[in-house]
């Protein structure tokens, strides 16, 4: 849903929404909805060998911007972080305990 649908069924302004919207979770709807696609794209991360595909299936237009809103929430890159989980994995399966 785009905001405007979304003010107009709350019977308030886009900008109104918008304000209200940032007063009750700290951020906008359109910073809402990049978090949820970077939250979207890690999940994909975790399963598929492709930074591409996990991207644009959670709905980004190209991989740049993927990778620049995924930094900007989790202060670490798509590949490091799928580095990390392929790393974690071989960990679990190995049996090796973590001091």
């Amino acid at each position: 849903m785009d905001v405007e649908h979304l003010s107009r069924f709350s019977a308030m302004s886009k900008y109104h929404f918008i304000r209200k919207f940032d007063e009750s979770l700290g951020m906008t709807p359109h910073q809402f909805h990049i978090q949820n696609r970077v939250r979207k794209a890690k999940n994909m991360l975790e399963e598929t060998d492709s930074l591409t595909e996990a991207g644009m299936n959670a709905g980004f237009y190209d991989q740049s911007h993927f990778i620049r809103q995924f930094k900007h929430l989790y202060q670490i890159s798509p590949s490091s972080y799928k580095a990390a989980c392929i790393d974690l994995d071989a960990l679990a399966q190995s049996g090796e305990k973590l001091r």
